[in-house]
């Protein structure tokens, strides 16, 4: 438990978040029964997975649990880059993840946030995915 945001829920807070589905893609968890960030959005296992956790995930994006260190298309693993690796900070660390892989749409359809739809990209296969499908024009 990170005793810097957590507290156990209790009462009627128990009871909505044991109502309440996880709103990451694919999990049909109840919301986390700790307070803390997101602990109204997500199931404790996807509220440990966000940033202000040390996560790769972003909890105003359910499509963010998709992230991962690696491209899916042509497999650079961003984490053992020399320049990511000597980072010490954990946190640090996370936040380059997750800025060198980014979460693709495979659709181009940014509202299916179905976790078949998702994909984690470096940049440049990003931006080439996103160019060749003329993804940017949003013609969904």
């Amino acid at each position: 438990m990170n005793r810097k945001f957590d507290s156990p829920k209790t009462g009627a807070d128990i009871e909505s978040a044991l109502a309440t589905t996880c709103r990451a893609a694919g999990c049909e968890s109840h919301l986390s029964l700790y307070r803390g960030p997101n602990s109204d959005r997500y199931c404790r296992k996807h509220q440990l997975e966000c940033h202000e956790y040390g996560g790769l995930a972003k909890g105003s994006k359910p499509y963010s649990f998709a992230k991962t260190t690696v491209c899916s298309k042509c497999g650079k693993d961003v984490a053992k880059l020399p320049q990511v690796e000597a980072i010490v900070d954990e946190v640090k660390r996370n936040i380059a993840h997750r800025t060198l892989i980014q979460v693709d749409h495979i659709d181009g359809n940014h509202d299916n946030d179905d976790i078949d739809n998702l994909q984690g990209l470096c940049l440049d296969c990003h931006a080439v995915k996103t160019t060749i499908n003329e993804d940017y024009l949003n013609k969904v």
